[in-house]
């Protein structure tokens, strides 16, 4: 009951919910008048609460176009610089819709600054590997991924290598750790190979 109350409420325009107050107000204060000896005759009175009515209708008019302008300005956000679709404008409160827009404008401005922070962490990734790959290249080493049970080659040196001895296959004896794997190679040299795991 209290949330239809509130939805109800939320329904109707600002600017009605503003001119229903002033003419409430206005009235009250025409009562209030009426009931008093101040010498003032009913003309006067009416006068008086119609001013009242007047100002506060203008008065909120005015508000209500700068909550427009401002909800216009979160859309135009939305749509420019979070490259959103903001949800249908909705008839009714202006304050209600605000406050779902700024919702909207939080949602993308946390979305944005998280797909920031992914897009940061796996650019220092990328960066990590391309100096690890510079240094093993440089030093000689061979580097391999195990990708489902299978060793891959990663750099030039490892390929290098699975040529000379035979195939990739024979270096996949990393699963237990490492340890030492000795192969005949190109020209029936033995070599032997330390395995180091990086994990």
């Amino acid at each position: 009951m209290k949330r239809s109350l509130r939805e109800l409420w939320n329904r109707i325009p600002l600017t009605r919910k503003s001119l229903s107050l002033a003419l409430l107000f206005g009235l009250t204060l025409w009562w209030l008048l009426d009931g008093m000896v101040l010498g003032l005759s009913r003309l006067q009175h009416w006068l008086a609460a119609l001013a009242i009515i007047v100002l506060f209708t203008v008065l909120n008019r005015l508000n209500a176009r700068r909550i427009e302008q401002l909800r216009a300005r979160v859309e135009a956000f939305i749509q420019t610089e979070l490259r959103g679709s903001p949800s249908a404008l909705r008839k009714g409160d202006q304050i209600a819709d605000l406050e779902r827009r700024f919702g909207e404008l939080t949602a993308g401005v946390v979305h944005g600054r998280d797909a920031l922070r992914r897009n940061y962490e796996l650019q220092a990734h990328l960066e990590q590997l391309e100096v690890l790959q510079t240094v093993t290249e440089r030093l000689g080493i061979g580097v391999l991924s195990l990708k489902a049970g299978h060793a891959v080659p990663v750099n030039n040196i490892m390929r290098r290598l699975a040529n000379e001895c035979g195939g990739i296959e024979h270096f996949g004896g990393l699963e237990g750790g490492g340890g030492r794997l000795e192969l005949v190679c190109q020209g029936r040299h033995q070599r032997i190979f330390d395995l180091n795991s990086l994990e």
